[in-house]
């Protein structure tokens, strides 16, 4: 079996809040050592307009956070946010559940979100998760984005075909994990497997990161704090590719 040393998903879904959310105000606090992931400190990534956009201020927030941890099935919930772009009745926004698989890899978990054929419906209902405090948008594909670290080994070959020998093993994860696919849902072109420079967005040194696909369209996202999207890239595109170096 496939070990990785960490690994992550935040699945994000259009969303319309009746109300603001009885939740904690600001962005889900994510630790690593002594980093936190608060507004303030996510802040310093933007301008103070687009900061005041994805976080409020103090007395008018815009994001709202639930830290409780709860397992469902296989698949153990981190932390679930809210974003809500105005104050209206029935506002637009995004819900970001944070997540990870408690067995194997995210690829399975990623074709589920994707809908796969033939792949089993995921563990959780996100309407349940978020306990009335928004309802998730009918009909559409939730966006995704995925972080995994290899162990000391390295990551191994997904692609195994003579064909994709030179296809290195990272950008063969980079590639599973940005479309939600498998060799048996849609097998990668050899000629067309490298991404351009200007389809990698590099962040950091220790973690593997990509967008995904969604309704047909290769959508990036913002790494780790799910501030923003990015725009849509054509359909006929690859994945968008997000590597934290």
């Amino acid at each position: 079996m496939t070990r990785l040393a960490r690994q992550a998903l935040v699945v994000v879904y259009e969303a319309r809040s009746p109300a603001a959310p009885i939740w904690a105000p600001g962005p889900l606090i994510l630790r690593h050592r002594q980093v936190r992931s608060t507004a303030e400190a996510r802040g310093e990534y933007y301008s103070v307009k687009a900061a005041r956009v994805l976080y409020g201020d103090a007395t008018h927030p815009r994001r709202w956070h639930d830290a409780s941890h709860r397992v469902v099935g296989d698949v153990e919930i981190t932390g679930v946010e809210a974003l809500r772009v105005t104050d209206e009745p029935d506002a637009y926004g995004l819900v970001a559940i944070h997540l990870r698989p408690r067995r194997g890899t995210p690829i399975a978990l990623l074709r589920a979100l994707a809908r796969r054929r033939d792949a089993p419906p995921a563990d959780f209902d996100p309407q349940e998760l978020i306990d009335g405090q928004a309802k998730i948008e009918p009909g559409g594909r939730p966006f995704t984005v995925s972080f995994v670290t290899p162990i000391k080994q390295g990551l191994p070959r997904l692609y195994r075909q003579p064909r994709y020998w030179r296809w290195a093993p990272a950008l063969q994860w980079l590639w599973a994990l940005a479309s939600r696919t498998s060799l048996a849902d849609y097998p990668p072109d050899p000629q067309n497997l490298e991404p351009a420079n200007d389809e990698i967005i590099r962040l950091s040194s220790d973690d593997l990161g990509v967008g995904n696909c969604r309704n047909g369209t290769f959508e990036p996202s913002e790494s780790t704090h799910l501030s923003s999207l990015l725009p849509e890239a054509p359909a006929q595109s690859r994945p968008a590719v997000l590597i934290k170096v």
